[in-house]
């Protein structure tokens, strides 16, 4: 028995393999909570979408209750039936909204193909960038 710690991630998709036997997988995000070791410029920068390897998810009631990111350089495939649904602070199951959706795919085709998929909205992200960046500067 492999045992491990219980992590949230985020389920890219679902699939069906026959190598030995009919495996159901899904091909997770792995998501990490930021610590008291990481610098508020590191988190920053990370919002700012300035790593291409992460993903920043702000902490909310209806999500994960603290400040995260998702490495896409761990994204792993994993058993569907290793899986558990978590739930929100109100106790509810919680699913990324689409727009959050959206902007982790954008995100996710820079990191695979330097790319970014819609460059209509990297081109918000970049102004995003720049205003927040310059604000965390003057706060210095």
């Amino acid at each position: 028995m492999v045992t491990g710690k219980e992590r949230p991630v985020i389920i890219l998709w679902y699939c069906e393999t026959e190598w030995i036997r009919l495996e159901k997988l899904a091909l997770c995000l792995p998501v990490f909570s930021f610590k008291t070791r990481h610098t508020q410029n590191c988190i920053v920068r990370i919002q700012t979408c300035d790593f291409p390897s992460f993903f920043y998810l702000q902490p909310s009631i209806t999500g994960l209750p603290n400040e995260s990111a998702a490495r896409f350089e761990l994204i792993q495939p994993i058993q569907k039936g290793d899986l558990q649904p978590m739930k929100n602070g109100r106790d509810k199951y919680f699913k990324l909204s689409d727009y959050t959706l959206k902007l982790l795919h954008n995100h996710l085709s820079i990191f695979i193909n330097a790319e970014p998929l819609n460059q209509k909205l990297q081109a918000e992200i970049t102004a995003y960038k720049e205003l927040v960046s310059q604000e965390f500067a003057e706060a210095q």
